[in-house]
């Protein structure tokens, strides 16, 4: 059954909200983010609701790089005011960076936070997270965008894994970086893209040259 909100998931509300806003803040201070680039790496991109949590966690940390920075549990009644969750459930936050580390190198891209449905396989949230690779390619459907490096790398391991791959990688007409489209575990379409200080290879007829001039 859906509750309303009491003070107890005002207070988790704000707490979500300001830890969002205090993680943002303490990133610009810290490395003094002073580019468009900087802000990217810094913002909250995107939250994914899943049922899939382990195997989420698994796919942004071993395969896209990412790590860990914050993960809070909270009960069914503050929960409610998120996602749908019954009074059996729980509701769990976990926060990804976007600068994370392997083997291949760092992956650049906004911050991901997961909001998962724990202990709750009926919720309307895990039905949602479960159907959508059924519908894969809809209209409308959300793409996250990522600037990464070692770019054949992460997809090999996400072959590995047996993550699907819808494009990939590939170079652009330009020659100026190289492009990959691949799933989550929960079906939301990814773009990533590497790019190059010197183009892979000269351009397509027909392509627009835009380097600067030396």
């Amino acid at each position: 059954m859906q509750r309303r909100p009491g003070a107890n998931a005002v207070h988790a509300y704000s707490w979500i909200t300001a830890l969002t806003l205090a993680l943002g803040a303490s990133a610009i201070t810290t490395v003094r983010a002073e580019t468009p680039e900087d802000i990217q790496a810094i913002l909250l991109r995107a939250t994914i609701v899943t049922c899939r949590l382990e195997e989420s966690l698994k796919f942004y940390t071993e395969v896209l790089g990412q790590r860990v920075i914050q993960q809070r549990d909270f009960s069914a009644e503050i929960g409610q005011t998120f996602i749908e969750v019954s009074d059996r459930g729980s509701m769990r936050l976990v926060i990804l960076e976007g600068r994370g580390e392997y083997s291949g190198g760092p992956i650049m891209g906004g911050r991901i936070a997961l909001l998962a449905a724990v202990d709750d396989p009926e919720s309307s949230a895990c039905r949602e997270s479960t159907n959508r690779p059924q519908r894969l390619g809809h209209h409308g459907d959300l793409i996250l965008p990522f600037r990464v490096r070692g770019i054949h790398e992460i997809a090999r391991r996400a072959r590995e894994g047996g993550h699907r791959i819808a494009f990939g990688p590939a170079a652009s007409p330009m020659g100026l970086s190289e492009n990959m489209l691949m799933w989550d575990p929960n079906g939301v379409l990814l773009e990533l893209f590497e790019q190059h200080v010197k183009p892979l290879r000269d351009p397509l007829p027909g392509a627009i040259e835009t380097l600067p001039p030396r």
